[in-house]
């Protein structure tokens, strides 16, 4: 969103924080929160979703709740660490008054332990989700940020000396139509000494990744990545004085949208350089609106401190213009270079490059090292390294091997390691004492620079030393699961890393064993019919087991277990008597069988009774009840008074319920102990439900009717004057 100046209206946007954040400091006459501020020094933590309290001291042990509470009490030197238990998002924004000191800044930033927190309000609310609100020396540091509709992510309002780092920004769309709705990071006309450095803007339908106001000063834009073709522009400078634009990757793409599309704009007076930096105008033939890659309007390629271009290089798709400079367009850097005097050493690139720039590119070690703003390193943090295959270093000014753009390429240093030998059963195992070993790789690296390995064998042995193409070997002495690593490094400092999964197991093989139980024996609820409670165990860990299985007898089926270690139910189609047969192998190849024995179908039920009944009945009377009869199927058969029957609860029916038709097939130890156990818990459910249903049915009335039924529980009779209780015992 767009503001003409000062601070009305100014529009918020939402900070997700995938981060921890470093508190502020606080110059004297500065506002104070309301709060009480901790010793300078000090580290506030904060953590949106864990055990906190934001009238707490900030501790680590009694963190704050939210990035706002640490804002009020911070002071110059603090450190405000922001973490959260799970990934739940904190729904405040955070608006920052107190400042630090050139000595001593105040620094928000994630402390890279746990799972990111996120500051999102997940709606439109009106403001930034983070506001800098007439400070100085502020630095937000490894933070995402998330904004919604016509919400910027960051306002820079009245603030000098500010540092957004390694940011995340996207930008959530609250339109159909793609329509630009706000700015990613608005820096106003107040504000001076702003640097946004290694950020990442990914959003949808925003006007600009940065824009800065008319009056604003020193706003500094180095190695950051604008990748979004929905946005208007990537940086706007609009009347700003000694603006620096370098080694950012820019692409815009021109959708059918109704507004212009440039990746870099500097206009009304704004004065400045535009330096090493990977440009990238893109439009298909649907585009309405000319896009361009860097635009310099009159006034500003003619200010007092003028506006300097060079050591550029453009990709182009489409009816795009490189560079539109003083009111004229051009295509190509040749033609733009030959009018102007500018961009002497810009250069056309062969590809679009969003990250890592392919070997030969000519992008490589070509930037101008002394250009104001170039870092030392690229967008990951990652050195500039001479490539001695790079094809236009000498378009390049200096010596620190920068390239174009925000990222470097690194030595091509496959690691090519041989794994540790495999066993017959195919694992790289052996019982213990067990001796492995890893095969080093090459002795130079794709760029020709020797390689020298150092190995880990994760058992918390010291890493030790390898000669290329060398075997080295180790024993392991106590079984486990162990990562070998294997970090190759060249004379450039690059490293590449492979790890292998070796494991040393037990000198005795497993030892399989298997019971099995009715289900539901000794509890409440009672035993479920025709299903047996399995319990499996292999006598070895089970990252030892290469496979497992258990047939249940009948059909012969075996099922093989996600974790062979656990108890889960089984559920016959039939009765009968069964002996299953679990059966464990290690990665050795070593094989462990056990059988257990169960017979189902002749565990004891208990059925309600169902009798209609409906009589006027004298006071205490004695009201008699006939019971129903069960005949062969294991169903409760009703006589009515004409004696005709009706079957309840059958085996079939229950069957059925289950869900079972026939022979179930073959499972794991771990799904059959989730399936079964919720098709057995339902049906007790039922059959508790049915229990209490038909003992408030038995209640008799005031005319003097009662009813019983029969489900398979314990069975309950009742009148106003006297209670039969008369359970039947079925053998289902």
């Amino acid at each position: 969103m767009r503001f003409s100046g000062g601070l009305a209206g100014v529009a918020a946007a939402v900070l997700i924080i995938g981060v921890t954040a470093i508190p502020a400091a606080r110059a004297a006459g500065d506002a104070v929160g309301a709060a009480t501020a901790t010793a300078p020094g000090t580290t506030l933590y904060v953590d949106f979703n864990g055990t906190c309290s934001d009238s707490g001291p900030g501790t680590q042990a009694d963190p704050l709740c939210t990035v706002q509470a640490a804002a009020n009490v911070v002071d110059p030197g603090q450190t405000v660490a922001i973490t959260a238990a799970s990934t739940l998002a904190s729904p405040q924004s955070v608006t920052i008054t107190r400042s630090g000191t050139p000595t001593e800044p105040i620094t928000f930033a994630w402390a890279g332990t746990g799972i990111d927190p996120a500051i999102s309000p997940g709606k439109q609310t009106g403001k930034a989700v983070v506001t800098l609100q007439d400070v100085h020396d502020v630095t937000l540091s490894h933070l995402t940020i998330g904004s919604v509709g016509t919400d910027d992510a960051v306002d820079v309002i009245g603030s000098s000396d500010i540092s957004l780092a390694n940011l995340g920004i996207s930008h959530e769309s609250t339109t159909t139509t793609a329509t630009p709705e706000s700015d990613d990071i608005m820096i106003d006309g107040a504000s001076a000494n702003v640097t946004v450095s290694r950020t990442e803007f990914l959003s949808e339908a925003f006007q600009a990744a940065v824009l800065a106001q008319p009056g604003a000063q020193q706003v500094t834009l180095t190695t950051n990545l604008v990748y979004s073709p929905s946005a208007q522009s990537g940086f706007v400078l609009d009347g700003t004085a000694g603006a620096a634009v370098t080694s950012n990757t820019v692409m815009v793409d021109c959708s059918p949208l109704t507004v212009a599309h440039t990746a870099i704009t500097l206009a009304d007076s704004s004065s400045g350089t535009v330096e090493n930096n990977v440009i990238e105008p893109l439009a298909g033939a649907a585009c309405p609106t000319p896009t361009v890659g860097l635009s310099v309007d009159a006034s500003s390629a003619d200010s007092a401190g003028g506006v300097t271009a060079d050591y550029n290089g453009f990709y182009s798709e489409g009816p795009v213009s490189d560079y539109s400079w003083a009111g004229a367009s051009y295509q190509a850097p040749a033609a733009f270079s030959s009018a102007t005097g500018q961009g002497a050493h810009d250069v056309t690139l062969p590809a679009g490059i969003y990250t890592t720039p392919p070997e030969g590119s000519p992008v490589l070690n070509s930037a101008n090292c002394s250009a104001p703003g170039e870092l030392t390193s690229d967008f990951r943090g990652q050195p500039w390294l001479r490539d001695p295959l790079a094809t236009d270093a000498d378009l390049g000014s200096g010596s620190c091997y920068a390239s174009r753009g925000a990222f470097t390429r690194e030595d091509a240093m496959p690691v090519t390691a041989s794994a540790p030998a495999l066993n017959s059963a195919g694992y790289a195992a052996g019982a213990v004492p067990f001796t492995s070993g890893v095969t080093t790789g090459a002795a130079t690296s794709g760029w020709g620079e020797p390689v020298s390995y150092t190995v880990n064998f994760g058992d918390g042995s010291a890493a030790v030393s390898g000669a290329p193409a060398t075997l080295v070997p180790h024993t392991y002495p106590t079984p486990g699961q162990y990562t070998v690593t294997v970090t190759a490094t060249d004379t450039s400092g690059t490293t590449a890393i492979a790890t292998y999964q070796v494991y040393a197991l037990p000198d005795q093989g497993p030892t399989a064993g298997l019971s099995a139980a009715p289900d539901g024996l000794g509890s409440s609820p009672g035993i479920t019919p025709d299903t047996a409670d399995f319990t499996a165990s292999t006598g070895v860990p089970t990252w030892g087991i290469a496979s497992s299985a258990i047939s249940y007898g009948g059909s012969g089926r075996a099922s093989n277990p996600d974790d062979p270690n656990v108890t889960w139910e089984y559920t016959y189609a039939e009765p009968g008597t069964y002996t299953a047969t679990a059966t464990v192998t290690d990665k050795l190849g070593r094989t462990s069988t056990a059988k257990a024995t169960i017979t189902v179908g002749d565990e004891p039920q208990d059925v309600f009774p169902k009798v209609e009944y409906s009589h006027s009945v004298a006071a205490h009377a004695t009201v008699k009840i006939p019971l129903l009869t069960l005949e062969e199927g294991g169903g409760a058969v009703l006589r009515s008074a004409d004696g005709s029957a009706s079957r309840e609860g059958t085996r079939e029916s229950r069957v059925e319920q289950l869900g079972i038709t026939g022979d179930p097939e073959p499972r794991g130890f771990a799904d059959h102990a989730r399936a079964h156990r919720r098709g057995a818990l339902a049906q007790r459910r039922d059959r508790t439900e049915r229990d209490d249903r038909d003992v408030a049915h038995g209640a008799l009335s005031e005319s003097g009717s009662t009813k019983a039924s029969s489900t398979g529980g314990s069975a309950d009779t009742d009148s106003s004057t006297s209670s039969t209780a008369r359970p039947l015992v079925a053998s289902s």
